[in-house]
């Protein structure tokens, strides 16, 4: 099995996550959702929260970004409002919905992933994966980046990016042209089969919350 084979689908949305919760009751999974980094909440269509685990109750009780206003999921922002609704259309579509809400005071937002759940359990209710880019470490994205089989410098990049940077900052930061940093990540897209910056991001920050680092070592060599 190669590093792709195991990164990318939890990179993907957290696949394995949500076919546990389409197929069992929130509450059955609870302490295994609560041990988790991320969070992981349930709305129904009309945003209202239906369940969260500890991690997403810690990034509402902060009120920085996240918000819940009536029992109801919003952000701060309007912008990052609007942009959470467009994701929960995309997911009541049949698609995953991608959103970034921006704490206040912060250079990096919260990266939010939407897929609609459709097992036996779940009637018209989405899940909202909700992860903290501060969590992660360095090390982890790089190494991450690279077990996807990004080269070092592509995995640098995806990392500058990750930390809210431009291609610009890249560039500038390794003192290469800009048009060469453009190539680098036309590539990453390639490799993952991307077609957006936002997505590159959202993946790395998912797979390296979940994913042990003991689980980096096997997929590099593997």
């Amino acid at each position: 099995m190669s590093a792709t084979d195991i990164l990318q689908p939890m990179a993907h949305g957290l696949t394995n996550i949500t076919s546990i919760v389409q197929h069992q009751t929130f509450t059955a999974i609870s302490d295994a959702l609560n041990a988790l980094q991320i969070g992981v909440i349930i709305i129904d269509p009309r945003m209202r929260v239906l369940s969260a685990n500890s991690a997403s109750k810690q990034l509402l009780d902060r009120a920085d970004g996240l918000v819940i206003r009536e029992s109801t999921l919003g952000a701060r922002r309007s912008r990052d409002h609007r942009a959470l609704v467009q994701a929960l259309d995309s997911a009541l579509l049949g698609s995953i919905g991608a959103a970034a809400v921006w704490p206040v005071g912060s250079a990096q937002p919260y990266l939010l992933s939407l897929t609609m759940l459709r097992g036996p359990q779940a009637q018209s209710q989405v899940m909202v994966v909700a992860s903290d880019p501060t969590l992660i470490s360095d090390d982890s994205i790089l190494n991450c980046a690279c077990a996807l089989g990004l080269t070092r410098g592509e995995a640098g990049l995806s990392l500058t990016l990750v930390r809210g940077g431009t291609v610009a900052d890249h560039a500038e930061e390794r003192g290469v042209s800009i048009h060469t940093v453009r190539s680098q990540l036309r590539n990453v897209r390639e490799k993952l089969g991307i077609s957006r910056q936002s997505q590159l991001v959202g993946w790395l920050c998912r797979a390296a919350l979940v994913v042990r680092p003991s689980e980096y070592a096997t997929a590099g060599n593997s």
